[in-house]
C-alpha cells in the first residue's frame, strides 16, 4: 500500500505539549510560563548589548512567487519542525505529491535554498544539502542544517532529483519565531525532578517501554545532568506516542546509546501522567480528556514528542534532536561531546 500524507503531518500537529499546557504561543507566553527551571531559549540568537532578536525586513506585499504558484509542480515541500525560530536550527521537511503520496527516499536527493524574503527573494542567504532520515516508518523526512538570523517570513526552495532522474523545484513560505520553547544551545539543561524506578514501584510503574535501557530510570533528570559526564535526556513514550514515530525512535536511540553507557549518562521521561489500572500503566487525562505534561516537560519546553537533548559534562545543552533522530547524526554528536577539548 502506497503510504500517503497528511497523517505524518502529526508530528507538528499532534500534540504542542507546551503550548497546550500553557495556553498560548512562544511569544506571548508569560514569563515562567515553561516551568521554573526552564532555560531562557535562543539566547544565543539575542544581541549581547540589547537582549533583543533582530527582526526580518517586511517582505513586499504580493510576493509574486512565494510559494509558487504552478499548478503543474509534482513535488510538494512539508515543514515538520514543529517551531522554527532564530539561530541554529536542524530545518525537518518531507516531500509528496499532489496526492499526499510520500516522495521522500534514500533515492531522491534534495537540495534546499532559505530566502530572508524580506532582504532578497531572489539570492539564497543560506543553502544546504539535505539528509534523508529513515523514520521506519515507510514515511522518511529530511533535515537541513541552517542557522536563521532574524525573525520574519522566510522562504525555502527545495530542488528534487526523483527517482526517474528528473529534477523538480517546488517553494514554501514559512514564519521564523524570535524564539523557541526549548533550552538553546549551550544553556544549562534543567535540572529537573523525575520520577526514578526507587521512588515508585519499580520500573514498570513509570516506563511503557517494554525493554527500558539500563539505567535510564535509576536518576532523576537533574541528577543526570548534574553528574559531571555528557548525558542524553530523552523525552518519549512507546506506548502514548502522539506521533507515530516514539516507537522506532526509542529504538534506535537505545541502539547507541549502549555503546557509550561507559561515558554518557541516559534517562527516559515518559512525557506524559501516568497512573497504574487494572488494564495496566494508563495516562492520566484532564477535565477536557487531554494528556497531562509531566514537570519535565514545561522545564524543558517540549512541543512534540520524541525528543532527544544531548547534555555536555558542564550541564548545558550541546545538542538537540526534535522527532526522528538518525543514528549516523546521533553518534557523530555524542563523539563531538566526547571529544577532548582543543
Amino acid at each position: 500500500m502506497t503510504e500517503r500524507f497528511p497523517p505524518w503531518a502529526a508530528l507538528t500537529a499532534a500534540t504542542a505539549l507546551v503550548l497546550a499546557a500553557c495556553g498560548g504561543d512562544p511569544e506571548s507566553a508569560p514569563e515562567g510560563a515553561a516551568g521554573p527551571n526552564a532555560a531562557s531559549p535562543n539566547a544565543i540568537a539575542q544581541s549581547a548589548t540589547t537582549g533583543r532578536v533582530a527582526a526580518c525586513p517586511e517582505p513586499a506585499a504580493g510576493l509574486a512567487g512565494w510559494p509558487s504558484g504552478d499548478s503543474d509542480v509534482r513535488v510538494i515541500p512539508v515543514i515538520m519542525s514543529s517551531l522554527v525560530s532564530v539561530g541554529p536550527s536542524r530545518f525537518l521537511f518531507g516531500l509528496t505529491d499532489d496526492t499526499y503520496r510520500v516522495l521522500s527516499s534514500p533515492d531522491v536527493s534534495v537540495v534546499i535554498d532559505f530566502y530572508d524574503l524580506g532582504d532578497d527573494a531572489e539570492t539564497p542567504a543560506q543553502t544546504a544539502t539535505a539528509a534523508y532520515l529513515d523514520t521506519q516508518l515507510g514515511r522518511g523526512l529530511y533535515r537541513a542544517g541552517v542557522d536563521f538570523h532574524c525573525a520574519g517570513e522566510w522562504g525555502a526552495e527545495v530542488t528534487a532529483e526523483l527517482q526517474d532522474g528528473t529534477i523538480e523545484e517546488a517553494r514554501m513560505r514559512f514564519t521564523v519565531h524570535p524564539q523557541g520553547t526549548t533550552p538553546a544551545i549551550g544553556e544549562p539543561a534543567p535540572r529537573s525532578e523525575s520520577p526514578t524506578a526507587s521512588t515508585v514501584s519499580g520500573v514498570r510503574a513509570i516506563s511503557t517501554d517494554p525493554n527500558p535501557f539500563p539505567g535510564a530510570f535509576e536518576r532523576t533528570v537533574g541528577e543526570v545532568v548534574t553528574a559531571g559526564q555528557p548525558s542524553l535526556v530523552f523525552f518519549a513514550t512507546p506506548a502514548f506516542c502522539q506521533t507515530g514515530y516514539c516507537g522506532p525512535t526509542v529504538n534506535l536511540v537505545k541502539s547507541v546509546a549502549i555503546d557509550y553507557e561507559d561515558d554518557i549518562g541516559f534517562v527516559n521521561v515518559e512525557p506524559y501522567e501516568l497512573h497504574q489500572t487494572e488494564n495496566g500503566l494508563q495516562p492520566v487525562l484532564d477535565e477536557d480528556g487531554r494528556l497531562v505534561p509531566v514537570q519535565a516537560v514545561l522545564d524543558y519546553g517540549i512541543p512534540v514528542e520524541p525528543y532527544l537533548f544531548l547534555v555536555d559534562a558542564a550541564g548545558d545543552v550541546f545538542a538537540k534532536f526534535e522527532g526522528v533522530v538518525g543514528a549516523d547524526e546521533l553518534r557523530a554528536s555524542i563523539e563531538d561531546v566526547l571529544a577532548p577539548a582543543a
